[in-house]
């Protein structure tokens, strides 16, 4: 039998999303059976519809026959820097997956996000809590849902253009202006579809995109620079600073210059308003080795 309690944070959440969060060994679809068949008690008491409200404090005993346990995943740590009942801000890490989709499944950030609490459902199944997204090879600051009012209204800041976001990344040469402006439009590549963005007017569905950039230390053959994208568009980064002629180091798509450690892109600094309390929140990450080699 697995027993718990259930906390704060999972105060008047469905028990079957609560029981599937304390028994990550068996799949949902088992548990919501086991539910259903009785197999569930809440404070002593038979619980058999899965979309009972549980409460801060109550005993939860899940007594499952017969089951086979689902094949362990290697779902990526979470380095969790903020969290209350309506999201949450983590560190994403280099060469994680944000969610499945493209030829990927499993061992995503969506996963251990799902195994670890209660995300929002406003983006569908595979996006469960995901407002925005990083590159598989982009690291740094990203903000998470947990309810779907918290995620409507962070996703209306982003197309609003309200939320603050800054990158550093390291660059092919010496970049000759302590600050610049890029802005062309981005669109799919015509004859890439899917895969690959294209600076030109005339590729399909192209957008306006802007993205202002500031030097922050030159090493002769390459520079470190700040970059902060008054849009939000698909490889913006990546695409703008290949179009300058100062790709970023590593960038394995739009740059022929490698780096040791991968691509060289980091989000550093996240600010946005709360979308319940109304409080403007930001959060600032350090440079990280892999960018500074240090």
């Amino acid at each position: 039998m697995i027993e718990f309690k259930v906390g704060l944070n999972h105060h008047l959440v469905r028990l079957d999303q609560v029981v599937a969060l304390n028994c990550t060994q068996y799949s949902r679809e088992k548990l919501k059976k086991t539910i259903k068949e009785g197999g569930v008690l809440v404070n002593g008491h038979f619980c058999k519809t899965p979309s009972t409200l549980v409460s801060e404090g109550d005993l939860v005993q899940v007594s499952i026959q017969d089951s086979k346990p689902i094949e362990t995943l290697n779902l990526p740590a979470l380095d969790l820097l903020y969290e209350d009942p309506h999201l949450l801000v983590l560190n994403k890490s280099f060469g994680v997956t944000v969610h499945s989709g493209h030829g990927t499944a499993g061992n995503t950030l969506s996963d251990a996000l799902a195994k670890y609490t209660v995300l929002s459902d406003f983006s569908g199944a595979e996006r469960k809590g995901i407002v925005h997204r990083l590159d598989k090879d982009t690291e740094g600051l990203m903000v998470v849902a947990k309810t779907n009012a918290a995620h409507e209204h962070l996703m209306a800041q982003f197309k609003q253009r309200t939320v603050e976001k800054k990158y550093a990344a390291m660059v092919f040469g010496n970049v000759l202006n302590d600050e610049f402006n890029i802005e062309v439009p981005l669109g799919w590549h015509s004859k890439i579809k899917n895969k690959r963005i294209a600076v030109n007017a005339s590729t399909l569905g192209a957008k306006e995109a802007v993205t202002l950039g500031k030097v922050l230390h030159r090493f002769g053959s390459k520079t470190l620079v700040l970059l902060t994208p008054l849009t939000g568009r698909t490889h913006q980064l990546r695409v703008h600073m290949a179009y300058f002629q100062h790709p970023i180091l590593g960038d394995p798509v739009y740059s022929k210059y490698p780096s040791p450690h991968g691509q060289l892109l980091q989000a550093v600094s996240l600010g946005f308003t709360h979308p319940i309390t109304g409080h403007k929140l930001r959060f600032n990450l350090p440079f990280s080795r892999r960018l500074t080699g240090k």
